[in-house]
């Protein structure tokens, strides 16, 4: 019932304010004709675009695919099965296998509600969105909870709670099997993302802060007044992951598109007519000389995960294993944003809005390089007690050792 209950969540939190918008502006002109299952539809068709449906519009004589994900809709409904898991009273595959069939099956029913002969969701892709987001957000709660309750968690306490998705036997095998610096590519990919991701924020930051009067009048166009302009607001919300990973791409060096023929990068901007959603008004406008020098963002991702490599291993490691670690975990970094900047592009119509996005083959190269820059040099020439003393500084409460050639442990 976990992924049942999710899905039916994650509907209504979009329904809920398009059924709003709807009753409070049904006395409107432009709504003559519509109904409230017409809202109801519409809120549908979004809800399987935030799951990498692509939506068939047909207006008249032409036909208009719509394949960007909003993918702040996707991350909801993994929250959603991730809370539902983790107060679910199933454990393990079974709750992975079962809550998954469950999400797949309320979203087919959603697609045969959804399609009208204006809107023809495409099934097939949305429905394998659908189960890969229902099993990342039901894994992610099965995971959460096997540790202990919130408020009493200790370190080193175990919990008897929880079903483990990985036997014994084959964690203890692998752990025993796959070499320290290996086992570390992961936990310094996910550094090097992070790092990336915070710094595209505050590149985002930048944007709205730049950009704030475009946004109020493209909004102020719309006149969609309170309700409406909540609803908008809720829609640009949808979007601010996709800007997110936008911003990643920029900080790359490679840049992105709205529009075929457009070009938002550090070498310069070329923009052409833009859709009336308020959240375009935060693209960067042409960007100074200086702008060309974002490219040590990666770089510097890279070397911080690079020191974090080299402080998790032993000092003895030699310095190929601790370069070809560094760039592993430069790829696989560089991998994850190509891929979620792959997942946030797509058509938003027909002519030049069938292209908008990121180049995610460039802009996985392009990271690849300037991230393994800086892991393989950091992890190479820093020595041990500079990373001790990085660590320390900023892990004060939780002093380290190093145990023989283990990894670094922290201290009870």
């Amino acid at each position: 019932m976990a992924g049942v209950q999710a899905a039916v969540l994650s509907v209504v939190c979009v329904m809920v304010p398009a059924v709003a918008a709807f009753t409070a502006t049904s006395a409107a002109t432009v709504n003559n004709g519509v109904s409230w299952l017409d809202a109801a539809r519409g809120a549908a068709d979004l809800w399987l675009l935030g799951h990498w449906g692509s939506l068939t519009v047909v207006t008249g004589q032409s036909t208009a695919v719509v394949s960007v994900a909003p993918l702040g809709i996707g991350l909801v409904s993994v929250m959603c099965c991730r809370f539902l898991a983790r107060v679910s009273s199933a454990r393990g595959w079974w709750l992975v296998g079962f809550g998954t069939l469950g999400y797949v099956g309320v979203s087919a029913l959603i697609v045969f509600g959804a399609t009208t002969g204006a809107a023809r969701p495409s099934a097939p892709v949305g429905l394998c969105g659908a189960a890969f987001l229902a099993i990342v957000g039901l894994i992610w709660g099965n995971a959460a909870a096997r540790g202990p309750a919130r408020g009493r968690r200790t370190r080193g306490a175990s919990s008897s709670t929880g079903g483990d998705l990985v036997p014994p036997p084959v964690r203890d095998w692998c752990l025993a099997t796959v070499p320290p610096w290996l086992r570390a590519v992961p936990r310094t990919a996910v550094v090097t993302a992070g790092t990336m991701l915070a710094g595209a924020a505050l590149m985002v930051v930048i944007w709205v802060v730049t950009g704030w009067d475009r946004f109020g009048e493209m909004t102020a166009l719309l006149d969609a007044g309170m309700i409406g302009g909540f609803v908008l607001v809720l829609v640009n919300i949808a979007f601010v992951p996709n800007l997110l990973l936008y911003a990643m791409a920029y900080l790359s060096g490679i840049g992105f598109m709205v529009g075929s023929g457009t070009a938002f990068s550090p070498r310069g901007t070329v923009s052409g007519p833009l859709p009336a959603l308020g959240i375009l008004g935060f693209l960067p406008a042409d960007p100074p000389s200086i702008a060309v020098w974002l490219v040590a963002v990666p770089v510097a991702a890279g070397g911080l995960a690079g020191l974090r490599l080299r402080r998790r291993l032993a000092a003895s490691t030699p310095w190929w294993t601790m370069a070809a670690g560094a760039a592993l975990s430069a790829v696989a970094a560089a991998g994850v944003v190509a891929l979620a900047g792959a997942a946030a592009s797509g058509g938003a119509g027909p002519g030049r809005m069938a292209e908008i996005g990121v180049d995610a083959r460039a802009v996985f190269i392009a990271l690849s390089l300037e991230c393994a820059a800086g892991a393989v040099v950091v992890a190479i020439l820093a020595r041990a007690r500079i990373a001790d003393r990085v660590y320390s500084a900023t892990h004060p409460e939780r002093p380290i050792r190093v145990k023989g050639r283990g990894a670094v442990e922290p201290s009870a």
